[in-house]
């Protein structure tokens, strides 16, 4: 299902923990917040507003804060 990006709540360099909101979508006049799945800091920002979205487009990308390595990819569920 395509859904419309409504709004983006962080942007690179921005501090978050597990829950906190990040992006918000827009799909058949439903809005649904996808939150962070971890503690750290966001590396990317895959969209804009406006974006017409498809199952299992990257959003956002955080580098989790207890290593060096990158979290697994925030990304829009199937």
């Amino acid at each position: 299902m395509i859904c419309a990006q409504v709004d983006v709540k962080v942007a690179v360099g921005d501090a978050v923990s597990a829950g906190d909101p990040m992006v918000v979508l827009s799909a058949m006049k439903m809005e649904t917040v996808c939150a962070a799945s971890v503690d750290g800091v966001v590396s990317g920002v895959s969209v804009a507003m406006g974006d017409a979205l498809q199952p299992g487009d990257l959003l956002v990308t955080i580098k989790e804060a207890s290593t060096t390595e990158e979290a697994e990819p925030e990304a829009l569920a199937a």
